[in-house]
């Protein structure tokens, strides 16, 4: 007789919660981030989120993401140059390379929610930046 949920349980059941308002927040911005275009490119980190990319629609092929060592690197390399959109989540791949190479890149908006890193959606320069008139919002 098991006496213990399996681990996968009690981890996805623990971290529902946290991540609750991220699926809630985050998808419908991305739906209507300047330069979210139906072939607009998505740079983030799909391992600690996927469903984020399900909830706003993206098909998983416009999105650069770690499944492609080679591609991802040269994206975090370069963050404009290869995607339109970048999602980074304070403290992973992305959020490293945005700081290091943040040429080009114009903060669309902040998420913040409590026992999570916080996230900054950015656009490219390449993807109309010019257009964004509203100021960074903070959530």
């Amino acid at each position: 007789m098991l006496r213990e949920h399996p681990l996968v349980y009690v981890e996805g059941t623990k971290n529902v919660e946290a991540r609750k308002k991220y699926e809630i927040e985050i998808p419908p911005v991305l739906r209507v981030a300047p330069g979210s275009a139906s072939s607009a490119t998505v740079l983030m980190n799909t391992s600690v989120y996927p469903e984020i990319v399900a909830l706003t629609g993206i098909p998983l092929r416009q999105t650069i993401n770690e499944s492609d060592l080679e591609i991802y690197s040269n994206a975090l390399a370069a963050p404009a140059a290869h995607a339109d959109l970048i999602l980074a989540f304070d403290g992973d791949q992305v959020d490293s390379a945005v700081k290091a190479h943040p040429q080009g890149l114009s903060v669309v908006r902040q998420f913040t929610t409590a026992g999570q890193p916080s996230a900054t959606l950015y656009l490219s320069g390449s993807s109309g930046a010019a257009s964004l008139t509203q100021p960074p919002e903070r959530c």
